[in-house]
This record gives C-alpha cells, sequence and structure tokens, in this order.
C-alpha cells in the first residue's frame, strides 16, 4: 500500500523534491520535506501534534531558515514575523500583540537591532522611536511617546549616551523640561524646569541657550521617517521593501533574486545560491511566498 501511495503521489506531480526522503501532507500540501542527505528543503510547517493548528512557518534550504518566518499565538493569531539569510536572523522584524496590534518592528542583523526600530502600546499608537547604529547601539534622534499619542521625550544619542539637550513633555504636550547631556551626564546647572500652567521658567542655565543654537545649527535632529534603511547584506546590495517585479544581485554581481516581491519579500521567482568561488549551487523556486522546488545545478558552472 506504501509503495501505491508514493507512485500516485510522484506520479501527480504533488512532490516537487525528486531527493525527498520523507515529508508531510498538512491541508492538502506537500510540507516538511527532508531530503536524502538528511536537509530540510522547502517549505515547512510547524505544528501542534495530530491537529492544523500552526506553531510556526517558512521555508529552509539545506537545513537552514530562509526569508521570512512567521510564528503564531495559540489559536492562529499572528505572533512575529523574521527574516532569516542562510539560517541567520537578518532583514526585517515585526512582532505583534494577541491582539493584531503590531509590538515592535525594525531590522534586527544575527544578535541586534540596527538602523530605525518602533515599539508600540497595545492599541496600536507608538511608544517609542529609537535610531541604531550598526553596532546596535542607539545613536541619533530618539523619540518617547505618551499612550496619548504626545512626545513625552525627545532628543540624541550618541553611542548609546544622551547627547545634547533631551527635552521632556507633559501628557498635554507642553514643554515640561531641558536638560543638557554629555557622555550621557547633566547637572542641575543645566536642567530648565518649565511649570504645566503658566509655563514658566524655574530655572534657568546661561549655556542652555548657546547649546539649543548649536543643536539647530548642527541640525542635529532627524525627522522620524527619513532615516531609510541602507546596508549590505551577504546576498544582497540591501534591504527592499517594494513590490512589483525586480532582480537583485549580490556583492559579487552574481544574480541573488528575482521575480515578483511583495513589501520586499519574494513571492514568485527564483532565489540563487552559490558556494564560496561564487558558483552556482542551487536554484529555489518561489510560489505564492513558498519555495515549491530546488533545482540542483550539475553543471558545475
Amino acid at each position: 500500500m506504501k509503495k501505491f501511495i508514493s507512485i500516485i503521489v510522484f506520479v501527480s506531480g504533488i512532490i516537487p523534491f525528486l531527493n525527498a526522503q520523507s515529508y508531510e501532507l498538512f491541508k492538502g500540501d506537500t510540507v516538511n520535506v527532508i531530503d536524502k542527505k538528511g536537509f530540510k528543503q522547502g517549505y515547512w510547517v510547524e505544528h501542534k501534534p495530530f491537529g492544523e493548528e500552526k506553531i510556526s512557518e517558512g521555508n529552509y534550504v539545506d537545513g537552514k531558515k530562509e526569508g521570512i518566518w512567521k510564528s503564531y499565538y495559540p489559536g492562529g493569531t499572528l505572533k512575529s514575523e523574521i527574516t532569516y539569510v542562510h539560517g541567520k536572523k537578518y532583514g526585517r522584524a515585526k512582532t505583534y500583540f494577541e491582539n493584531g496590534n503590531t509590538a515592535e518592528e525594525g531590522v534586527w542583523l544575527i544578535d541586534k537591532w540596527v538602523n530605525k526600530y518602533k515599539a508600540y502600546y497595545q492599541n496600536g499608537k507608538l511608544s517609542y522611536v529609537w535610531n541604531y547604529n550598526d553596532y546596535g547601539t542607539r545613536s541619533g534622534y530618539q523619540r518617547y511617546y505618551y499612550e496619548n499619542g504626545n512626545i513625552k521625550i525627545e532628543g540624541n544619542w550618541e553611542n548609546g549616551k544622551e547627547s545634547g539637550i533631551i527635552r521632556e513633555y507633559y501628557p498635554d504636550g507642553s514643554l515640561r523640561s531641558e536638560k543638557i547631556f554629555k557622555d550621557g551626564k547633566t547637572s542641575r546647572d543645566s536642567i530648565t524646569v518649565y511649570e504645566i500652567k503658566e509655563k514658566t521658567v524655574v530655572k534657568t542655565d546661561s549655556l542652555r541657550k548657546n547649546a539649543f543654537e548649536k543643536n539647530i545649527a548642527a541640525n542635529q535632529k532627524i525627522e522620524e521617517d527619513s532615516a531609510d534603511i541602507h546596508f549590505e547584506s551577504p546576498d544582497s546590495l540591501g534591504i527592499f521593501e517594494g513590490d512589483g517585479h525586480h532582480i537583485f544581485y549580490n556583492k559579487y554581481k552574481k544574480k541573488d533574486k528575482e521575480g515578483s516581491f511583495k513589501n520586499g519579500y519574494l513571492i514568485d521567482g527564483k532565489q540563487y545560491f552559490y558556494d564560496e568561488k561564487q558558483r552556482l549551487l542551487k536554484t529555489a523556486v518561489y510560489k505564492d511566498g513558498k519555495i515549491i522546488k530546488i533545482i540542483e545545478n550539475t553543471k558545475g558552472e
């Protein structure tokens, strides 16, 4: 009986991996393929035993996670979307509250956040927006928010420490204080506090005006949406977030991905994998965001 079933499946074309050692059927799809070398390949679904409730799903190439992986709360609500490159977390990442609203989002490189990072309250409003440098240290313009949407704190950080004027606001949006920092440190003489009603200065410092003018002159304030993501990843020349048909090349000018994209993710097309000498090893074929076939290169080119 097992031989008969295997022949029917193979002939019908459901199994796209010719060297599959084992596989599963999940809601009519062929998933969780393990090839003869013991590597996980293609689209995988981790689910509860004897059930159809997903725990996570995504693609494998040679036993390593590739592309976007999704995880779920009990009940099926989306919990996270993490981008992998050759088995490592490398790219855009997003987590969700159980109510479906975004909890946090940014760019994760192996073990740290880089560039712009956003965190949210459960009601969907921003909690804070931070900027990180390439080393995962907070640098640049930072902003905190009250749950009502008004700014709570804003200012600049350098190498993880407050730098220059840091402003704090009351929940109604009026200015509460201004503090001058250097290397993360401040003093009582460099703090200006404002009353919430009269908004008059309680305590002033002669350095405040000069420091404020220097900040403006240096244009230290970076608008929230002006910090685009630009960095080179191992397999492409940058992180792409667009839609439509595109072709990407790696840093060795070899074709990396091509096809139709949605929100920066390859939906229908091909992804190419090379050895250390940039010789093509295999091609992964995507359909509806899933790897449906891996073509081994036998030409040695």
